[in-house]
């Protein structure tokens, strides 16, 4: 019984490919550029809104 799970769980390793590692690098890779995609719009969503509340406080002053 403890032999059948265990050639099982090596039959599912094997089954990794070099193709497989690849695609996933790639899964992986692509992950990680859209959530810096992500990241950058949301700092220049800050930085249009901090532009935005600069102006409407610096008209304040001036007036």
């Amino acid at each position: 019984m403890l032999h059948d799970s265990a050639r099982a769980a090596g039959d599912d390793w094997q089954l990794m490919t070099p193709q497989d590692d690849n695609a996933l690098m790639q899964q992986q890779q692509q992950q990680e550029e859209e959530k810096e995609k992500e990241e950058e719009e949301e700092e220049g969503r800050g930085r249009q809104w901090l532009l935005e509340c600069g102006g409407l406080i610096g008209e304040g002053k001036g007036e």
